[in-house]
Parts: structure tokens; C-alpha cells; sequence
């Protein structure tokens, strides 16, 4: 069927994993979703003497859970790492790389897909003498070992990133990703398929049209109905307005009709807001997305939920997620139950410890209304980031996500069953920020009250502090030796385990 042809009948759901509005009012709140009971998790990785990030989770229809995220041993090239979980998250096996041998260090987050027989699908942004590449592995036999690495990009001059990923239950992989040429040409989505047993076919362009332009560091999600109606999710970039868009196939990804704006009103943002949205299939088959937006100039971005029942023509129930007002940075993830509960998470900055933890609101009808928000165990005193959020078979709620508790940043899963409410108004906003992001030799940092801030890198060595006499002041990309320090993640920090903000210097 041609790509923009009217829905027809929908046949069997397709659940995906990937590497992810103007306010209509909240109405009246569903029955709300209880944070204080959420339990501290269990931790992923088994090496611990570093930095941890970019957690993906899928299970496996046994129940199986497989999780997969870049690992920091060697700072300065990340790897692909892999375990799972028999017990559904209580605890996981050895950690082992999916790439062995092969020096492909991670340039983006890697993305997971679970199947049936022990088939695990891990894709992610690979970069080999400076020239950044999509690459696939496979297992067949429940992450014992992995295939040799696939290249999924047919363009060589230029770099991919950010990929999404879908395989259905037929096996047809999906992956789609940010393409950036090295020529003038604006960075754009494409996508490829392989079916069962073939190599990847030609890579075809999603976005065209209105959107004709994609976020550069901003990741986009995939999701399939079935085995052919294919749906990609991705923050666009025209001229820094940076709305949300779907675009949408039915003939198995090879022709997209043009992008439709899923956020009302319009996000202008000159850096990168780093944070791309979230799309998934729910058992009706109804499309839920969630993402990050600050549109009509707000004072803060904010994190908003949308549902489309027509096969991604339109977008209903658009719902801010967070108290108004409150400082998010980003990072949604949304699942959903058997019983047609709405689960979502994202980094929300937490005013009564000081850091970010993990916000949390639910639907119980669907998505037409939202619990009011809260931090998942009713706030920590440490960093809490990078939500994942999956549904195990049985119909468990499973979250993941990176922690500092003991001093370095793991990863951490843990189920969640609780459904009762938070009460009281929200506490006093706390000032700490950074703009831009990324930034190249200037970062403004904002603070509510004078504070010492330390800045360290992936590592968490410590390359600069700053004893602050006023509220704002500007980090010039030097060390505490006077050196440029080089593009990569830094960490903003307030001391004592408190806030701490990540931003990216790039060149």
C-alpha cells in the first residue's frame, strides 16, 4: 500500500525497544500512582570502578530480561556491554561485551531488542578512526556471544548516530537513525530493513516534507504494528525550532508519508536539547509518545505526553507530565500494562534533596488523565538519571536507570506494583542550571544561592571547582590547571552529593 493510504484493519500487536505541546490542562486526575514504597533496585553492572550509562532494557517472552548499556572502563573508548536477568531484574550475571575484539567505542546509545528462542538484537553508533557508523549484533543463544558486528549505513562519508530499533515477531529488524553528511546538507532520519536470514537493504529517507531536518543530538524512537506499519519518532531542526514529529509507513519502510506534528506551538532552541521522545505501541494498538518541550518561549521545559488512535494522523490527550513550573532535564520513557495503565518516568529535579531523581506519573484510563507527579521513592539524596521503562510479560512494570549512590554512576533496575497517591503542594523551586547545551567555550551556570561547584568528567575526576560569591557564573571549558579541556560528558556538581547537571562541550 502506498505510504499514505487510509488505515486499514490492524493485525497483531508488535511490542519494540528503541534508542527516544501546548497544555490542554490536567481536568480531573486519575486515581494517582503511590512513589514512597519504590524499591532501591537492584544493580545491572558488575564492574563498578566507573561510569555507567545509556541503559536499555527489553524481556525476552520467557521472562528473560536483557539489558544492555556503554560501559566507561576505558574512558576515552566506551564499549557496548551486556547482561540478563533470569529472576526478572532481582539480579543479573556477568557483564560481557557484545563487540570483543573490534575497537567500535560507543558515540551513541545502544539500543536493545528481546525474542523469542534466546534472540537478542543490540544496535548502537559506533566510531572507528573518527568515522561514526550504525552497528548490529546479533545472539541466538541468550547472550553467551554475539554475531560479528553489521554496518547498517549505506552512506560512508559522514556520520549516523542515535539509531531506534524494532524487530517484529516475524524477526523483520528495523533500525532507523540520524544521519549527518559531511557536506553542507542538513542532518536527516533514514531508515533500513532486513528480513529473516538478509542483509540490510537500502537505507530510504523518513523525514521529508515539513520536517525536513532532524535534531542532530537528539534520539528518535521506532515502533511497528505488526509486521509492516512502521512509525518513526524524532525531534526536527528547522532553523532551531525543534518540534516533535511522526512519520509513518505501511508498506515495511519503504515510503514514508510526510512527518506530522505531534506538540502544539513551536520549541525555539538555539543548543541541543539532548533529549529526543519516546513511541510506543500499547495493547489496542493506540501510539503513546512522550517528550521533552518548551514551546512559546515557556521559562522551563517541560515533559508531555500525547496518544494518537488513528494510526499516527492525529495526537489527542496532550498532557504536561510535570507540576508546572518544576526544572526537568529531560529523558522520558514511557510503558504500558496489560490494563491500559499509562506508566511514564523522566529526570525531574528534585527541590527538597537538591538532585535529580526519577519523575513519575501514571494514566489508569488510558492517557485521557494523569496522576499528579512524583519522585520515585519519594526522592533520593543521590543522582538519579536516564530513565528505561519496560512491561515483563506477565505484566510487571520494570524501570531502570544510573545512580551515584556509591560514589561512581551504575546502573540500576527495579519492579514496581504500587498504586496509591502523594499529596501536599510541591516544594519551593531550586535553582540549578546550565545553557547551552552542548556548549564550545562558554557555559552559563545558574544558581539559586551561592554554592562551590565541582565539574568532573566521565571518569569522576574532577577537573575544575568553583567557589561561587553570586548566582551565575560562567565556566570557560578550562581546567583548574588553565588547559582547554577536551569535547566529551562533564558533570556539574554541588557538593555533598547534591544536584549535578551533565552537559557535553563539543569543537
Amino acid at each position: 500500500m502506498p505510504a499514505g493510504s487510509p488505515l486499514r484493519p490492524r493485525p497483531a500487536l508488535t511490542h519494540c525497544v528503541a534508542l527516544a505541546v501546548l497544555l490542554l490542562g490536567f481536568g480531573v486526575r486519575a486515581r494517582a500512582i503511590e512513589c514512597t514504597d519504590f524499591p532501591a533496585g537492584s544493580q545491572v553492572n558488575d564492574w563498578t570502578a566507573g561510569h555507567q550509562t545509556s541503559l536499555t532494557l527489553g524481556y525476552a517472552p520467557d521472562g528473560t530480561l536483557n539489558a544492555a548499556w556503554a560501559d566507561y572502563r576505558a574512558p576515552l573508548t566506551p564499549e557496548v556491554y551486556y547482561a540478563r536477568s533470569v529472576d526478572h531484574g532481582q539480579t543479573f550475571g556477568a557483564s560481557v561485551k557484545v563487540c570483543p575484539g573490534v575497537p567500535l567505542r560507543v558515540a551513541g546509545n545502544p539500543v536493545l531488542a528481546s525474542g523469542p528462542g534466546g534472540s537478542i538484537t543490540v544496535v548502537w553508533a559506533g566510531e572507528e578512526v573518527a568515522d561514526i557508523d550504525v552497528y548490529l549484533v546479533r545472539s541466538t543463544n541468550g547472550g553467551a556471544n554475539f554475531s560479528a558486528p553489521i554496518r547498517i549505513n549505506d552512506l560512508t562519508l559522514g556520520d549516523e548516530s542515535l539509531p531506534g530499533l524494532c524487530v517484529t515477531a516475524g524477526r523483520i529488524t528495523y533500525v532507523a537513525w540520524i544521519e549527518h553528511p559531511n557536506d553542507s546538507a542538513l542532518p536527516e532520519v533514514r531508515m533500513s530493513r532486513a528480513l529473516p536470514g538478509q542483509p540490510f537493504g537500502p537505507s530510504v529517507l523518513v523525514n521529508h516534507g515539513t520536517a525536513a531536518t532532524s535534531c542532530e543530538c537528539c534520539n528518535l524512537d521506532v515502533a511497528v504494528i505488526g509486521e509492516d506499519e512502521v512509525y518513526v519518532a524524532f525531534m526536527a531542526n528547522l532553523n532551531y525550532v525543534r518540534d516533535i514529529y511522526v512519520s509513518r509507513s505501511t508498506d515495511s519502510g519503504a515510503t514514508f508519508a510526510d512527518a506530522v506534528q505531534v506538540n502544539d506551538g513551536h520549541w525555539f532552541e538555539p543548543s541541543c536539547p539532548i533529549s529526543g521522545p519516546r513511541l510506543l505501541v500499547g495493547p489496542d494498538d493506540d501510539l503513546h509518545i512522550v517528550w521533552l518541550d518548551r514551546h512559546d518561549f515557556a521559562d522551563q521545559p517541560s515533559v508531555y505526553y500525547a496518544r494518537s488512535s488513528d494510526g499516527g494522523q492525529t495526537f489527542i490527550n496532550r498532557t504536561r507530565l510535570n507540576e508546572e513550573g518544576a526544572y526537568v532535564t529531560g529523558h522520558p520513557h514511557v510503558a504500558v500494562t496489560g490494563d491500559d495503565v499509562v506508566h511514564t518516568v523522566w529526570e525531574d529535579f528534585n527541590s527538597t534533596t537538591g538532585t535529580v531523581n526519577i519523575g513519575y506519573s501514571a494514566s489508569t484510563d488510558g492517557g485521557a488523565t494523569f496522576s499528579p507527579p512524583c519522585p520515585l521513592g519519594s526522592g533520593s539524596a543521590f543522582f538519579q538519571g536516564m530513565p528505561a521503562a519496560v512491561v515483563e510479560p506477565g505484566g510487571k512494570l520494570t524501570i531502570g536507570w544510573q545512580d551515584d549512590r556509591t560514589g561512581t554512576i551504575d546502573l540500576y533496575v527495579a519492579n514496581v506494583q504500587a498504586v496509591t497517591s502523594t499529596s501536599g503542594p510541591p516544594p519551593a523551586q531550586f535553582v540549578f542550571r546550565a545553557a547551552p547545551n552542548p556548549f564550545i567555550s562558554g557555559l552559563a551556570i545558574e544558581l539559586g544561592n551561592p554554592s562551590t561547584i565541582l565539574i568532573h568528567d566521565v571518569s569522576g575526576r574532577v577537573v575544575r571547582e568553583f567557589a561561587a560569591m553570586g548566582p551565575r557564573l560562567i565556566w570557560d571549558g578550562r581546567n583548574s590547571g588553565g588547559q582547554e579541556v577536551p569535547a566529551g560528558i562533564y558533570f556539574l556538581r554541588l557538593p555533598a552529593g547534591a544536584a549535578s547537571i551533565k552537559v557535553a562541550r563539543v569543537r
